[in-house]
C-alpha cells in the first residue's frame, strides 16, 4: 500500500498521526482501560495501574479523551490539584501527559 493510500486508511486522530503504530497505541490503550476497569475490584492494584496505563496512552493519542480528562479536571478541582501536586514525583513522559490535560495551564497558553 502507497504511503499516500495508507494515510488516507487510517483517519487522523487530532494529535498529528494516523499511522499504523498510532491505530495500535490506540487499540492497545482501549484494551488496556477495559481490562483495568474489569479488574479493579480484584484486591491487588494490578486494575488500577493497567487503567492508568491505558489512560496514558488514549491521552497522547486521542484528542477526543484530552478534552474530556480535561473538563473532568475543571468539573473536579481538588482532583485537578493533587494531580497538579503529584506531576513532580512522576516521570518526564507521565507529567507532561498530566500536563496536557490540566484546564489552567491549558486555558493560559490559550489553547
Amino acid at each position: 500500500m502507497s504511503r499516500a493510500k495508507q494515510s488516507q486508511a487510517v483517519p487522523d486522530n487530532g494529535s498529528g498521526c494516523g499511522g499504523a503504530r498510532c491505530l495500535f497505541e490506540l487499540a492497545a490503550g482501549w484494551l488496556l482501560l477495559v481490562s483495568g476497569l474489569l479488574i479493579t475490584p480484584l484486591p491487588l492494584p494490578v486494575g488500577l495501574i493497567l487503567l492508568l496505563l491505558g489512560l496514558v496512552l488514549l491521552i497522547r493519542r486521542s484528542r477526543w479523551i484530552r478534552r474530556r480528562i480535561r473538563e473532568l479536571r475543571r468539573r473536579y478541582p481538588r482532583f485537578s490539584q493533587r494531580l497538579r501536586r503529584l506531576e513532580p514525583r512522576l516521570h518526564a513522559s507521565l507529567a507532561r501527559t498530566l500536563r496536557e490535560t490540566d484546564p489552567a495551564r491549558v486555558d493560559q497558553a490559550g489553547g
